[in-house]
């Protein structure tokens, strides 16, 4: 199937404007103002204080059980669950390593955590939400009246 010239051209001047506006326009602004370039010593440092932080909180969780500290650490938990798919996003966008390539795999060891922490969740009857801070917390403070757990002792 040929195409005439007049149609070349029209398709030729739909495909320009779709480039100078929308997405074309918009990635291009981001790039020049250096948003996507990648910075793996940023990435690190920020996954290092959030596995860290998730550590400390772990480990008051388990040292403190009564249900006041473990309720006080659930905001905190919902924030740095916020904070790891933050991680997640920048791996996603290859902007972790110096290669694409140890982006993907950085990506898939993400992609295959998260099915492992829901089953964990799910063997130890521990509640799992994919959510926001304020809903998880909800979740948590309705789960601890379900299970009869006080909140003064």
């Amino acid at each position: 199937m040929s195409t005439t010239p007049a149609a070349q051209s029209e398709r030729s001047e739909v495909t320009a404007g779709a480039a100078q506006g929308g997405y074309g326009d918009l990635a291009r602004r981001v790039r020049d103002a250096g948003l996507m370039r990648r910075r793996p010593v940023a990435f690190t440092r920020n996954a290092s204080a959030v596995l860290a932080a998730l550590g400390m909180v772990i480990a008051v969780m388990l040292t403190h059980r009564h249900a006041c500290w473990l309720l006080a650490m659930t905001p905190v938990l919902a924030v740095l669950a916020n904070r790891t798919s933050f991680l997640g996003h920048d791996i996603g966008h290859l902007q972790v390593t110096r290669s694409s390539r140890g982006s993907r795999v950085l990506g898939l060891a993400f992609r295959r955590a998260q099915p492992l922490l829901r089953d964990f969740c799910d063997e130890h009857q521990i509640p799992y939400l994919e959510c926001s801070a304020l809903a998880a917390y909800a979740a948590a403070v309705k789960h601890m009246h379900r299970v009869g757990a006080t909140l003064r002792g």
